[in-house]
């Protein structure tokens, strides 16, 4: 499973509907869950500009 919400550049925005999806082949996840968690961290990184720890989605 990959992740698409980053620029070619690698540097993360906010994406319109209009915007063409980027892959990155680079991240890999074993479970659906874990391409969510790191959408959702991603996301909320964006809008309040914290970094929500990788390990604390438990």
């Amino acid at each position: 499973m990959s992740v698409a919400s980053r620029s070619p550049n690698g540097r993360s925005r906010r994406c319109r509907r209009a915007d063409p999806i980027h892959f990155e082949e680079e991240s890999a996840f074993a479970t659906r869950e874990e391409a969510e968690w790191e959408v959702f961290r991603r996301r909320w990184q964006a809008v309040t500009g914290e970094n929500l720890d990788a390990t604390s989605q438990d």
